[in-house]
């Protein structure tokens, strides 16, 4: 896992959680699509929804990423 974090209905503060983000490296969409599948919450029925997204790290430096 690249990094993990909640998201919040109102930003700077911890008074509604709106959700979950995380940043997962996988080969291809099939690994990660099996990954959610296997995802304990994800089968417990823990989360209302879930989308895999493709995520390509513009930023310059790398810090908090894993090395490659």
């Amino acid at each position: 896992m690249l990094f993990a974090f909640m998201l919040f209905d109102a930003p700077g503060t911890a008074a509604a959680m709106a959700g979950s983000l995380l940043v997962i490296e996988f080969a291809d969409c099939d690994a990660a699509l099996a990954w959610l599948d296997a995802e304990p919450f994800a089968r417990a029925g823990v989360y209302g929804r879930s989308e895999v997204m493709a995520f390509r790290n513009l930023w310059p430096q790398k810090t908090g990423f894993a090395e490659s």
